[in-house]
């Protein structure tokens, strides 16, 4: 059980982050708000799963170093590729 929270807890950070970077680096204002709307929702699942852990007494750790390379390699095939790809 507390690996399921943890691993549902990162999931949902790392959500929040993909979908806070894409918005960062979006011309397009609509597309912009929806990602920004996405990250607020998936920060919020985070907060839920942060919630139960706390509850449980469970430790949650940040995002590790492959997700943060991740993030970086998600950000330039943004650039490369397009949204509708990277987000498939």
């Amino acid at each position: 059980m507390e690996e399921m929270i943890r691993k549902n807890y990162r999931a949902e950070l790392f959500g929040s982050e993909l979908y806070s970077a894409l918005a960062s680096g979006e011309k397009s204002e609509k597309v912009k708000e929806v990602l920004q709307e996405l990250s607020e929702g998936e920060g919020k699942h985070a907060k839920f799963w942060e919630e139960i852990a706390k509850s449980r007494g469970v430790s949650l750790g940040k995002l590790t170093l492959l997700d943060r390379i991740k993030l970086w390699l998600l950000k330039r095939l943004r650039k490369l590729l397009g949204l509708a790809l990277v987000l498939k």
